[in-house]
């Protein structure tokens, strides 16, 4: 498709890269009806000059290849800030240090397979291959009859025990923590004069029953003490 070369007015500025159109013209004490006509007219020709550029055959149409804008437009929210480098990069970059990939696989030439350099499956595979285990002259076990693969195994399910305690203690202080906050939010609700009637906070919704069962308890309390007092 050819250019088409319409006249463009001189208080237009067009950046057909952005597909924007600027008019520089005054319109002050204008009516809305004269600037309605006058931004039609605006569209007209911004459409004008859109329609003459260069175009391919596209789904549903004609695409126009755009032109490189003019105008630079701000960025909406501000540039992202450098990510902060850990201890461990900053040494690694003040002694010039770089990182080495490490394979994920190697392979094993008694099983014959290729097999993961870390992992569940690799310890699992040295556990069935491992014949032999080294001990100092002084090694005793640690029950009666037992052997350095026993004591390994031993310490293995010691170690998954106390990880499984440590992340019910975690669940624990957690759910302590969200209980806290809960009684906080509804005492503080409960001091205004409503006694938190009309307060319409996100937490009162997202608490649910929990947060309407420690209200009730908080408000039959308040109730006892003004009674002791009187």
């Amino acid at each position: 498709m050819t250019e088409v070369e319409s006249p463009v007015p001189e208080e237009l500025t067009l950046d057909l890269g952005n597909m924007m159109l600027v008019n520089k013209s005054q319109c002050e004490g204008y009516s809305e009806d004269v600037v309605a006509a006058a931004a039609q007219r605006d569209a007209q020709v911004l459409v004008a000059q859109l329609f003459g550029l260069p175009s391919e055959k596209a789904d549903g149409g004609r695409l126009a290849k755009l032109p490189f804008p003019s105008s630079m437009i701000p960025r909406e929210k501000p540039p992202p800030k450098e990510k902060e480098l850990t201890k461990w990069e900053e040494f690694k970059k003040e002694k010039g240090l770089k990182s080495r990939k490490k394979a994920k696989r190697v392979y094993d030439e008694d099983a014959d397979e290729w097999i993961g350099t870390y992992g569940a499956k690799r310890a699992r595979h040295e556990r069935e291959h491992t014949w032999i285990k080294e001990v100092p002259d002084n090694y005793v076990p640690k029950v009666e009859g037992g052997d350095a693969f026993l004591d390994e195994q031993m310490e293995r399910k010691e170690r998954v025990k106390k990880q499984k305690a440590r992340e019910a203690a975690n669940q624990r202080r957690s759910r302590e923590s969200q209980r806290l906050n809960d009684i906080d939010s509804t005492s503080s609700r409960l001091a205004t004069a409503s006694m938190g009637k009309f307060d319409n906070t996100a937490k009162s919704k997202s608490s649910g029953k929990t947060t309407k069962n420690l209200s009730k308890t908080l408000a039959k309390k308040s109730k006892v003490a003004q009674r002791k007092r009187r």
